[in-house]
């Protein structure tokens, strides 16, 4: 329990730096709360006021091993852009690297589609595309401040189904099948894989091929399953 000085109540700034992080995931509070509470969590960083994480083992391993690490994840990133072209469309965008239309599959990797929905539903959607991609989890409420793949469906506008009354039920049914609103630039209603998942698979192909399964699969439920309500 925190201590008391002459009467009052003591807390260091390194807890309500974590405090902070916490509320900041939290997805009830609105788009300026939300930047307020990260801009003063920068601030006590920039200050020293925040904890920095002593080295350990398992992040001098993960020093070590980056390298490795991204060309392997580049290779994944590649393999498995090939698979979800084959088994869904091609995409609209996806990103490149610096002066060039190539692709750069390491980390940061995102790819867009275009959405579909059955009888003429896209529409209820508005301004959103598919996308899936790498990146960290710390947009997630609960993240595990990890790396890990994400699929879903992002909305360029906070007026988004996910906010229109009655829709509650449609999110709760996405709920259920591992979808998450988040606020990462823009909303999304994403799900996440993490790397470890795909080991189940021996080879490189093969856990890409599983990968791409999976968002296609991600894919696939949100098409079949438009709001009800734009």
């Amino acid at each position: 329990m925190p201590a008391t000085v002459d009467g009052v109540l003591a807390v260091e700034w390194q807890d309500v730096a974590r405090r902070l992080e916490l509320f900041a995931r939290r997805s009830d509070i609105g788009e300026i709360d939300r930047w307020l509470v990260r801009e003063l969590g920068r601030y006590l960083k920039e200050e020293g006021l925040a904890d920095e994480e002593a080295l350990s083992p398992a992040t001098v391993f993960a020093f070590s091993a980056w390298p490795a690490a991204e060309r392997t994840l580049a290779r994944m990133n590649e393999l498995t852009d090939g698979y979800v072209r084959t088994l869904w469309s091609q995409p609209t965008n996806f990103a490149k690297r610096s002066g060039s239309q190539q692709p750069n599959y390491g980390p940061g990797w995102w790819v867009t589609f275009p959405l579909s929905a059955p009888d003429g539903a896209a529409s209820r959607w508005g301004k959103a595309w598919l996308e899936w991609g790498f990146r960290p989890d710390s947009a997630r409420e609960y993240g595990r401040d990890a790396q890990a793949f994400y699929a879903g469906v992002s909305f360029q506008t906070k007026a988004n189904p996910m906010f229109t009354p009655g829709n509650q039920p449609w999110l709760s049914q996405l709920a259920d099948d591992g979808f998450e609103r988040v606020q990462e630039w823009f909303w999304r209603l994403w799900r996440y894989h993490y790397p470890e998942q795909l080991l189940i698979a021996d080879s490189l192909e093969d856990q890409a091929k599983s990968l791409a399964d999976w968002i296609v699969g991600s894919f696939q439920m949100l098409s079949d399953r438009p709001p009800p309500n734009p």
